[in-house]
């Protein structure tokens, strides 16, 4: 009994042995298919990833040809959709200054691309920033949330992804995809695919607004530079000139192209070109602070033109030079006025001694000439006595001459001003001239018609142009030719203030006045004439008599070219009346 049943016992054991068997690689097949799957469904995701990644590379040549970038983020939006997947995407930037969140472009509920850069978001920066910061998570990821519209509307429910747009060093803004249209949730893959789309988005950013930064401060630098009221130049490490602004190519009367590379160089005056490269040499050896330098240039006419340069180093990181910039100021003008300035207050000076020594000089020959008439009338007329005192009366009356020409210098002479015909007084003066300068000089007089009226002395106009025409006289001792001009002149720029004046030229065509000469010729007592042929008086004089009615008197000469004297005497209102005399103070 035992045995049989031992043996079924057995065959049970045996089928169901085989039913296992039998059932083991059907359940291995079914699992097998699965991980299969998982791993057919992962590998197409992470190919799909890389052809996205590959894809940003296509994009990003794309934000490189965009002008601006509202351009780049239009196209990210657009591409995003395309290209990567994501179906609603809003770029929004941070704006510290203003403490908001600036709309650009974005896909509304409906799907279709929507410009929102005139929407804004208010609030505290940390606000926006400190989730990225606290987290250092690239991408926050936000579930079950009410999805808004661009106005802030709730519009439905999902999830939102938010990615921070971080270039490196700050985060710029925001990137915003929900699945709003899709309802699908967001892979680990999708999350990282936009991390790096916003990480591109912001790179390009970045490097727009920079590049829109330097194009802005070159053209705030070129309206800067060619305002500029003095002249402004660049130059390499190596003293290569790079850029020279409009004011430098007016004051050096050189084009740019002509001073760029050393070409500036050649204007430097040769003689002071050794004593500026010179300077600059030491300089260079240490450029800290601001090299200064003023020199002559000289123009491609030929003119020479005092200029001051100032230049600075720019500096890298390491203090080694990158670039000088300098400007050049025209001094010209400057050092022009400064020697009027200087001579008037010579003269000036001169005029107030010699005044007061011609006033107490008088009153002592009033008391000679005085006692010289007594003697003259207590002795008898044929008297050797009475000869001598005669002549010392002659020489007294000589010196009150004299006086009478220092005090008229020094502006302490009785003057009667009122308007005069100068047309009429010229030609009234020629009468006395001709004679006075002798045959051997032809007197041209050339008058413009309905010359103004001024308002002077006429004695004063007549005795100007008597000093002038005696020394025009004397500097042609074998005759030559004199030649006095008038004419109206309303002047608008020069060397004198704008205004209408009338402008008497004395020219002659004498033996003409050296540089060292002219720049005393207006100072009393001085002369180039031998002793007893002059005082020294009459330009001096002359000066001080144009100078206290308003005008301005200025030589022209060279020697061997003669002479030319310039007045400018300011137009009268003839509705004046003539004043009653009176004394110059």
């Amino acid at each position: 009994m035992s045995e049989p049943i031992e043996n079924s016992q057995n065959d049970e054991r045996a089928e169901e042995q085989e039913l296992l068997q039998a059932e083991q690689p059907e359940e291995l097949g079914i699992a097998a298919v699965e991980t299969l799957m998982e791993v057919r469904d992962r590998e197409q995701a992470e190919k799909e990833f890389r052809r996205n990644i590959y894809a940003l590379f296509d994009i990003g040549r794309e934000w490189a040809r965009c002008q601006t970038v509202d351009e780049i983020c239009l196209n990210a939006v657009v591409k995003g959709r395309e290209k990567l997947g994501f179906e609603r995407l809003s770029i929004w930037f941070l704006n510290t200054n203003t403490y908001t969140m600036q709309g650009t472009f974005g896909v509304d509920e409906h799907g279709q691309i929507r410009d929102e850069r005139a929407q804004q978001f208010h609030g505290n920066p940390r606000i926006f920033t400190l989730p990225f910061t606290e987290t250092h998570a690239l991408v926050i990821t936000q579930e079950n949330r009410p999805l808004l519209n661009d106005q802030g509307i709730e519009i439905g429910t999902g999830t939102n992804l938010i990615a921070a747009l971080w270039d490196g060093e700050e985060i710029l803004g925001h990137l915003y995809c929900d699945n709003l249209l899709t309802g699908q949730p967001f892979t680990d893959l999708q999350k990282e695919l936009l991390a790096h789309f916003a990480s591109k988005i912001a790179d390009a950013v970045a490097r727009k607004r920079s590049e829109q930064s330097l194009l802005q401060s070159d053209e705030q630098f070129r309206l800067l530079s060619e305002a500029a009221p003095m002249g402004i130049f660049l130059q390499t490490a190596n003293g290569q000139c790079i850029y020279v602004n409009p004011r430098w190519q007016e004051i050096t009367q050189v084009k740019q192209e002509e001073a760029l590379g050393t070409g500036w160089v050649h204007m430097i005056h040769p003689e002071d070109k050794k004593r500026v490269f010179e300077e600059w040499y030491h300089y260079v050896q240490n450029p800290q602070g601001e090299f200064r330098a003023d020199f002559q240039i000289l123009r491609p006419s030929g003119e020479a033109r005092w200029v001051c340069g100032r230049t600075r180093a720019i500096m890298d990181v390491h203090q080694t030079p990158l670039y000088y910039v300098g400007t050049l100021e025209d001094l010209t003008e400057r050092l022009a006025m400064q020697a009027e300035l200087l001579q008037a207050q010579k003269l000036e000076s001169i005029g107030r001694l010699a005044g007061g020594i011609a006033h107490d000089f008088n009153n002592l020959l009033t008391a000679i000439l005085g006692y010289a008439d007594l003697a003259v009338a207590q002795t008898q007329p044929e008297s050797p006595v009475a000869q001598s005192l005669k002549q010392i009366a002659q020489a007294a009356n000589s010196a009150v001459d004299l006086t009478k020409q220092l005090l008229t210098f020094a502006r302490r002479q009785p003057i009667t001003p009122k308007l005069i015909d100068i047309q009429q007084l010229i030609r009234e003066t020629e009468k006395i001239l001709k004679p006075l300068i002798g045959s051997q000089i032809d007197l041209r007089v050339r008058l413009a018609k309905s010359l103004w009226k001024v308002k002077m002395d006429p004695v004063q106009f007549q005795q100007i142009l008597m000093n002038l025409s005696v020394n025009a006289r004397d500097a042609m001792p074998n005759g030559g030719t004199l030649t006095i001009n008038a004419a109206n002149l309303r002047l608008n720029k020069g060397p004198h203030p704008p205004g209408d004046y009338v402008l008497i030229t004395v020219q002659d065509t004498g033996a003409g006045i050296d540089e060292h000469t002219k720049a005393h010729i207006f100072e009393p007592f001085f002369t180039t004439k031998e002793p007893g042929r002059g005082t020294g008086l009459g330009l001096a004089i002359s000066h001080g008599i144009i100078t206290q009615n308003g005008g301005y008197i200025q030589a022209q000469s060279a020697p061997g070219q003669g002479a030319t004297f310039e007045i400018y005497l300011p137009r009268a209102n003839e509705k004046e009346v003539s004043v009653p005399p009176s004394h110059s103070k």
